[in-house]
């Protein structure tokens, strides 16, 4: 990732189109427990790799048929024709206007459905994907992606969920050690214990350079 205009000091510093702050908060309400820097770092880079994942698939879609713009239903092909991608997204329902429902790492096993119309209810990712529009923004531009709205609005759910899974499993993973704040290692496990295949491998990857690159700043 080398965007860096409009980004704040720190964020230019990772590398990073996701504000630190917006995932400290994710991992403490995830995990009720503290976070450090580097586990920060770990989660920027997972979110920023696996939403270019997807964006590059979608972006494939909306050329096969023609478009321009990127779609809700070009997203919706691109995590459904990727079998890690899939793995990873469980049970997502895509459409225009509605937004994905995701398994995250520690509930994997409870089945997931769209709440009920007229409910009221909001999750936690619906509260807090508005905080995900402009990080979004700067990755689908760095992948020269034209989103539409209903795209956008989509994709900033799926950045708020992806995070809130990352963190969930991190907090699992340091509970699991009797960490009393979440590691970057538990973050590692996080993504070891949800995604597969080369999604996995190449998500692991891209934390372990993003950890190499900020302790070689800090020094």
């Amino acid at each position: 990732m080398t965007v860096t205009s409009n980004m704040t000091t720190d964020e230019a510093a990772t590398g990073s189109p996701v504000k630190a702050a917006v995932v400290v908060r994710t991992i403490r309400a995830q995990s009720r427990l503290r976070t450090s820097k580097k586990a920060v770092v770990a989660v920027q880079s997972a979110l920023t790799y696996l939403l270019g994942e997807i964006l590059d698939g979608a972006r494939t879609a909306a050329t096969a048929e023609g478009k321009k713009k990127v779609l809700p239903k070009h997203v919706n092909s691109a995590v459904s024709t990727d079998s890690d991608l899939q793995h990873m997204t469980g049970t997502w329902i895509i459409r225009n206007g509605k937004t994905p429902r995701v398994a995250r790492p520690d509930t994997a096993e409870q089945e997931t459905r769209p709440e009920s119309a007229g409910t009221g209810r909001k999750r936690s990712a619906d509260v807090t994907s508005h905080q995900y529009r402009r990080t979004v923004k700067l990755i689908a531009r760095d992948k020269e992606c034209l989103l539409a709205t209903s795209t956008l609005d989509v994709l900033q759910t799926i950045a708020a969920e992806i995070t809130a899974a990352l963190a969930g499993g991190a907090g699992q993973a340091a509970r699991n050690q009797s960490h009393d704040a979440v590691q970057a290692q538990d973050v590692r496990a996080a993504v070891e214990e949800w995604l597969t295949g080369e999604l996995k491998a190449h998500t692991v990857r891209q934390i372990d350079t993003a950890l190499g690159k900020a302790t070689q700043t800090a020094s």
